[in-house]
């Protein structure tokens, strides 16, 4: 029984939560993480390198990401993170 009022009461305050903050018009966090590439890969951290580093392999074997570029800079970039599963 106690486990049921339990369950019943965070339930019911995990709702009244996401409504509260729904209410407050607070942005929503997005974490975009990719796999197999390396830092000259995506324009947005091509641009902090300089050109010699930037285009190791020529100026037409860069890729453009003008998508990921756009988002990088209306919002925050990671230039070190840690993954919590062994590679």
């Amino acid at each position: 029984m106690f486990r049921k009022l339990r369950t019943l009461l965070s339930c019911l305050l995990a709702v009244l939560t996401m409504k509260i903050w729904a209410d407050t018009g607070e942005l929503n966090l997005l974490i975009i993480m990719t796999d197999e590439y390396n830092f000259r890969t995506l324009g947005c951290y091509r641009d902090l390198l300089n050109e010699e580093q930037a285009y190791l392999w020529g100026m037409g074997v860069a890729v453009e990401t003008p998508h990921i570029d756009s988002l990088a800079k209306e919002g925050a970039m990671c230039s070190s993170f840690y993954g919590t599963t062994p590679l």
